[in-house]
Order: structure tokens, then C-alpha cells, then sequence
């Protein structure tokens, strides 16, 4: 499954956790060294293990007003994690697809760091551990649209006196 077209990803990741992770001994990461910032604290738990596999909660269930899928339709997709968007908020998951063969950015994702569901995967069973995953390793995002333009920009809200 993993094949020669994910390289791209996987050296993206790599040099994204060198840029972000690597700690000298006065705290500063090749980052923060290169904007000339204060060396600040890493979330690690937005860190996931690449190509790890990762339920993505169906659309339909968190659209507004949508009342989601059939009963017999499962709630989740299975995806493989290729590393984090880089158009997109630090937690938004980039996810192939395997039955579509895209990758997306995906909002509302539980991610199987250890690998743990793949032996279940096969038997179409549900893992001992699924309400644990859920727990431990769920991360939410929005998709919504925000109009930073108006707000930002809308005088009447935004009037600063310069002359204090």
C-alpha cells in the first residue's frame, strides 16, 4: 500500500520534525533560530506517525444541519495520515484516500499511532481498544470560513488611539 508515490510526503515530514523538533542545548529549534524568535513550547501531540492509519469521521455528521448517514453506513472512513496540511491550521491532517487514490486536508480525524487496528482491519472487527483511540489520539478542526477582512478592517471596531 505504501508505494514510491507518498516519497514527497515523507520527506516533507522529515524535514518539517527537523525544522520543528531538533533542540539545541539553549532550547531553539533550527524554526525559531531562523525567524529570530523566542524558543517556544512544541505540541507534540500534533505529531502522529506517518502513514499511520486514521478514521475520518464522515462528512455528513458534522455538517450543519445534516442528519448524517443511513444506520447501516459506517460513521468513519479508514485513511492513511501523509503529515500535516500546509495551507491549514498545525492539527488539520493531510489524508489519502484509498478508494478514491486523492489526498485531502481532513478535519476530524482519529489517528491509530501504534498501528493497533490494522490485525481487526482484516477481520472486520471492531478494535478492543477503539474507545481508547477515540479518547487519546482525536483531533478537531474547523472548516468554517471566517471573514477576516471585515473584521480586521471594519473601522468602527477597529479604531486605536495612537496619540495615548
Amino acid at each position: 500500500m505504501i508505494t514510491s508515490m507518498f516519497w514527497p510526503f515523507a520527506l516533507k515530514a522529515i524535514v518539517e520534525r527537523h525544522n520543528k523538533l531538533q533542540i539545541t542545548p539553549d532550547g531553539a529549534t533550527p524554526e525559531s533560530t531562523f525567524y529570530s524568535m523566542a524558543p517556544n513550547k512544541i505540541s507534540v501531540g500534533n505529531y502522529h506517525t506517518l502513514f499511520c492509519p486514521v478514521y475520518v469521521l464522515d462528512s455528513r455528521l458534522h455538517s450543519a444541519g445534516s442528519i448524517g448517514p443511513p444506520k447501516w453506513e459506517p460513521r468513519s472512513r479508514i485513511g492513511i495520515y501523509l503529515g500535516h496540511s500546509p495551507f491549514h491550521a498545525g492539527n488539520v491532517a493531510l489524508v489519502f484516500n484509498p478508494t478514491t487514490g486523492y489526498v485531502s486536508p481532513q478535519y476530524h480525524v482519529v489517528f491509530d499511532d501504534d498501528i493497533s487496528t490494522v490485525p481487526y482491519m482484516l477481520k472486520a472487527q471492531i478494535p478492543p481498544n477503539w474507545e481508547e483511540l477515540y479518547n487519546s489520539s482525536t483531533e478537531l478542526a474547523t472548516d468554517e470560513d471566517f471573514n477576516l477582512a471585515q473584521s480586521w478592517f471594519n473601522e468602527q471596531a477597529n479604531t486605536v488611539d495612537v496619540d495615548k
